[in-house]
C-alpha cells in the first residue's frame, strides 16, 4: 500500500503514554497526569483527536480494549459489526482524513481491510500507535472538585485490577456501534435472534428461512448477501426509503453532488430527486416501500445491490411486522411467512456507558457542535453521533476545534473564556434546513453541510487554524517566535481595506500564515483591533490604523503611513465595502452617494494612493473586489451593482494600462458570490423592506462560501496572476447563463425579485448602518 509523503510539520513524540507512581501528596492509588488529555477509543475519531493534540504539542494518553487500532474496521473484534462484504458507502475520494488522501489505488468504494490498513498508514504517518495503551478498558469516569477528570481502568481479561488517572480533559472517542438496539417484539420469537453486529457472512444461512429487520445499508447488505445463498431471505422495513446508486454516468454520486454544492440545497435536491426517479425508478415495483420523505431528511440507502436482488427473487421485501407467534410472523399488510432465525439491522444504543452520568441523550441539547459538553468543562465527545457524509473529516473538524481550545486554555484564555462562553450560550442549527425523520438513528442527526460551515465560522471568529492546513509547530507562530509553516508572501508588504471582519479579515490572517507583513485599515477599531491581534499571533508583523476609505485624506495619509512603516508595498486588496436592498424609487440619492464612496470611490482612492509605490516595487499586485453583481444586474441591487460594474470597469481599464506601460504590476478584479460574513446583516435598506428577513435570506440560502475559502480563492488567482476571479458557482453559472443568453436573464431575474421582495416585505424603514466587508 502507498502512503503520502510525511509532512515537514509530522507529529513527533508528543504524546504521553500512561506511566509512573502516585503523585505524592495527591490522591492515594491515583496516577496524576493532570497535563495530559485523556483519550478513550483508538478508532478513526480516537485516531483524528491524537492527530490533534500531538501537532499543538499537547501531551495525551489513549486507551483501547481490543489490541490494536481501528476500531469498527476491524473485522476480528467480536464485538465489532463487521461483515465480509462491507464496504464505505461514501467515496474514497470524500472518505479520508483531511490531509491524508486515501491511495490513488484503493477502488472507488474501498472495503473494510483497505479501509483498516488506510488507518494504519495514518497513525504510522503521524507516529500514533507507540503511544496507545492496547488491551485496556475504560470502567468508569467522574470529575473531581477541581475540574479534573478522573479514569479508571483496567486490562481487558481483568477487571479486578484497576489503575484510576488524573487527567486534565477526557475526551470519549469510543464509537457508536457497540451496543445493538433491539426491538421488544423479537421477545415473542422462538427461533434464533441475531443482531446484525454478529453477522459475518451468509455461510450459515444457506437452506435457513431467514427474516431481516431493517432496510438501512447494512440490513440491506446482509439481506443481499444471504439471498445469494438462500433465496426467498425477507427483509423487512417499516418506511420508505430513497435508494441512491454509488455511481452517476460513472463518476462516484458524493462527487457528483459535490460539484453542484454552490446551489441552493433546495435547487441540488430537486434535482437528486428527479434524477434518481430517472434513473432507479419507482422502488414499490420491487416490492419497497415509496418513501414518505425528501431525499436526506433520511438516512438513503446507498447503493442498488438491494435493488438487484430483489430483481432476481433471491430477496422478498416486506412492510414492518405486527406481531409475532412462536416462529411465526405476521406483517402489517396481514401476510405471514415462518422462520428460523431473524437477523435484527435495527440500529444501535448511542452509549458512553463508562461516562453515563455525564451524558444523556445524544440528540438531547447538551453538547454545542454534538462535542463540547456544556456542563462540564474538559469533556468531549466524538464520533458517537451520526450524519449525512463521510465521517472521517467530521472527526478531524471537531478534534482540531478540541485540541484549538485546549491550547487556547493554555496560552490564550482570553479567547477558551471566549470559547467556553460559545459553548454555554449558542444553539447553531445543524439541519442544514432538512426535516429529518422521528427515528431513534436521528436524534442528534447532523447535516454536515451545516456542521462544516458552523464550524468554519467558529474557527475563524476564534483565530484557529483550519484543519485543512497542519497547525503551526509549538513554539512557532503560535507563540509568536519563529515563522510560519508557508512562507509564499514572506518579504512582501500586503495592504488590506475593510479588514476588520468578513472577507478582510480572512484575507488578512491567509496572508498572515503565508509569510506577509501586513497593513490593515477598517472605519470599525474594535474589529479591525480583533483582526490586528488574531495576525499577530500567527507571527505576522502587522501594522494598522482606522481609516474610512470613502475620506480620500484618509486614504492618502494611510498610504504615506504604510511606507513609512515598510518602507514598500507588494499587494494592495481594495476590499472595503458596504451593501444597500431596495428599489430605485424607494432609494434616495443619498444612498447611492454613500455607496458610491465607499464601494467605488474608495477603490479608486485606494488604487490612486498606492499605485506609485506598487509601480516603485519589483513585483506588485493590486486587488479589487466588485460582486457578482458586478458581472449581472439584480432587482433591488441597483446602488450597489452600479459601484461594483464602475469597479469592473476601473479595474480592467487600469490593467491595460498596466499590461501596456507597467507589465510587473499585476491587476486582478474579484467576483465575489455569495460569502458568510455580516454584509447582508448590516447593510442599509429601503422603507417597507424587513431587514431582518433579508438577511436571513441572504446567510440562509445566497451564501454557500465561507470567508475563508474566499480568500484562498483570491491568494490562488493572485498566484496564477488571473484578470478575473470568480468566487462560487453563484458567480460562474450566472455569468455563464447571462453571457449564452443575454438579456433573457432579466426576464428570469424578474421572477427571482418578485418573489425575493415577497420574503423580505416588512415594516422596517431606512437604515443607515453600514459595514465594511
Amino acid at each position: 500500500m502507498t502512503t503520502p509523503p510525511v509532512e515537514s510539520e509530522r507529529v513527533t513524540a508528543t504524546a504521553a503514554k500512561v506511566r509512573g507512581e502516585p503523585v505524592s501528596g495527591g490522591d492515594p492509588g491515583v496516577v496524576d497526569r493532570r497535563d495530559t488529555v485523556g483519550i478513550v477509543g483508538a478508532g478513526p475519531a480516537g485516531l483524528a483527536m491524537a492527530r490533534a493534540l500531538a501537532e499543538r504539542g499537547i501531551p495525551y494518553a489513549q486507551f483501547e480494549r481490543h489490541h490494536r487500532i481501528g476500531g469498527i474496521w476491524d473485522i476480528e473484534r467480536a464485538d465489532g459489526p463487521m461483515y465480509d462484504s462491507a464496504h464505505f458507502i461514501s467515496s474514497r475520494d470524500t472518505s479520508a482524513f483531511l490531509r491524508h488522501p486515501m491511495p490513488s489505488t484503493y477502488p472507488d468504494y474501498p472495503g473494510h481491510r483497505q479501509v483498516l490498513a488506510y488507518l494504519d498508514s495514518f497513525a504510522r504517518r503521524y507516529a500514533l500507535t507507540a503511544d496507545i495503551s492496547f488491551g485496556v478498558a475504560v470502567h468508569r469516569v467522574e470529575q473531581d472538585a477541581d475540574g479534573h477528570w478522573l479514569v479508571t481502568t483496567a486490562p481487558v481479561g481483568n477487571p479486578g485490577t484497576t489503575t484510576t488517572y488524573r487527567f486534565r480533559a477526557l475526551v470519549c472517542a469510543s464509537g457508536a456501534q457497540w451496543h445493538p438496539r433491539l426491538p421488544g417484539i423479537l421477545d415473542d420469537f422462538a427461533g434464533e435472534v441475531m443482531p446484525a453486529q454478529r453477522f459475518r457472512n451468509p455461510t450459515e444461512f444457506a437452506g435457513r428461512r431467514t427474516l431481516v429487520i431493517g432496510a438501512g445499508n447494512s440490513g440491506c447488505d446482509i439481506a443481499a448477501d444471504i439471498g445469494r445463498v438462500s433465496p426467498g431471505c425477507v427483509l423487512s422495513a417499516r418506511r420508505g426509503y430513497w435508494v441512491v446508486p454509488k455511481h452517476i454516468a460513472g463518476v462516484p454520486t458524493d462527487i457528483a453532488d459535490g460539484a453542484f454544492a454552490r446551489l441552493p440545497r433546495r435547487v441540488r435536491r430537486a434535482f437528486a430527486e428527479l434524477a434518481l426517479r430517472l434513473s432507479v425508478g419507482d422502488v414499490r415495483r420491487f416490492g419497497l416501500q415509496k418513501p414518505d420523505h425528501h431525499l436526506l431528511d433520511s438516512h438513503p440507502i446507498i447503493g442498488t445491490q438491494i435493488i438487484d436482488a430483489l430483481a432476481h427473487g433471491n430477496v422478498i421485501a416486506k412492510p414492518d411486522l405486527a406481531r409475532i407467534d412462536g416462529t411465526s410472523v405476521e406483517f402489517v399488510d396481514a401476510s405471514r411467512a415462518q422462520f428460523d432465525t431473524i437477523i435484527a439491522a435495527t440500529g444501535y444504543e448511542p452509549r458512553v456507558p463508562y461516562a453515563e452520568a455525564y451524558f444523556g441523550g445524544i440528540g438531547d441539547d447538551e453538547l454545542y457542535l454534538g462535542t463540547f459538553s456544556r456542563r462540564f468543562r474538559g469533556l468531549f465527545l466524538l464520533g458517537l453521533g451520526e450524519s449525512n457524509s463521510a465521517g472521517f473529516f467530521l472527526f478531524d473538524t471537531a478534534a482540531a476545534m478540541i485540541a484549538s481550545h485546549l491550547l487556547d486554555e493554555d496560552r490564550a484564555p482570553a479567547a477558551a473564556a471566549r470559547f467556553r462562553h460559545r459553548i454555554a450560550t449558542e444553539r447553531p442549527d445543524l439541519t442544514g434546513g432538512l426535516r429529518f425523520t422521528d427515528s431513534p438513528r436521528h436524534h442528534g442527526y447532523v447535516d454536515s453541510e451545516a456542521f462544516v460551515a458552523a464550524a468554519d465560522k467558529i474557527i475563524a471568529a476564534q483565530g484557529w487554524p483550519h484543519p485543512s492546513r497542519p497547525p503551526e509547530t509549538p513554539g512557532s507562530a503560535a507563540t509568536g517566535s519563529g515563522k510560519p509553516a508557508r512562507q509564499e508572501y514572506a518579504g512582501r508588504v500586503a495592504v488590506v481595506t475593510g479588514a476588520g471582519s468578513g472577507m478582510g479579515r480572512a484575507l488578512a490572517l491567509e496572508l498572515a500564515r503565508r509569510g506577509a507583513a501586513l497593513s490593515l485599515c477598517d472605519r470599525d477599531p474594535a474589529g479591525l483591533a480583533e483582526t490586528a491581534r488574531l495576525a499577530l499571533a500567527i507571527g505576522a508583523q502587522t501594522h494598522h490604523a482606522v481609516v474610512n476609505v470613502a475620506e480620500r485624506d484618509e486614504v492618502r495619509a494611510f498610504a504615506a503611513e504604510v511606507v513609512a512603516e515598510h518602507g514598500a508595498v507588494n499587494l494592495v486588496f481594495n476590499n472595503a465595502g458596504i451593501a444597500h436592498h431596495g428599489p430605485v424609487e424607494q432609494t434616495d440619492l443619498a444612498v447611492y452617494d454613500r455607496l458610491m464612496d465607499v464601494d467605488f470611490w474608495g477603490v479608486v482612492s485606494g488604487t490612486k494612493a498606492f499605485l506609485p509605490h506598487l509601480i516603485a516595487a519589483r513585483d506588485a499586485h493590486i486587488v479589487n473586489t466588485s460582486s457578482s453583481f458586478g458581472l449581472i444586474a439584480a432587482g433591488g441591487q441597483s446602488a450597489y451593482s452600479a459601484a461594483k460594474f464602475a469597479v469592473r470597469g476601473f479595474t480592467e481599464s487600469l490593467r491595460i494600462e498596466m499590461l501596456a506601460n507597467h507589465p510587473h504590476v499585476k491587476v486582478s478584479c474579484v467576483f465575489p458570490g455569495g460569502i458568510q460574513t455580516a454584509i447582508a446583516r448590516n447593510a442599509t435598506v429601503a422603507a417597507g423592506i424587513d431587514q431582518a428577513r433579508a438577511a436571513a435570506l441572504f446567510d440562509e440560502q445566497l451564501a454557500p462560501t465561507t470567508a475563508e475559502d474566499a480568500a484562498r480563492i483570491i491568494l490562488r488567482g493572485v498566484r496564477q496572476g488571473r484578470a478575473r476571479i470568480l468566487i462560487g458557482m453563484d458567480a460562474w453559472l450566472p455569468d455563464i447563463f447571462a453571457r449564452l443568453t443575454g438579456s433573457v436573464y432579466h426576464r428570469l431575474y424578474a421572477g427571482i425579485d418578485r418573489k425575493t421582495t415577497e420574503e423580505i416585505r416588512g415594516n422596517a424603514v431606512l437604515d443607515s448602518g453600514t459595514l465594511e466587508q
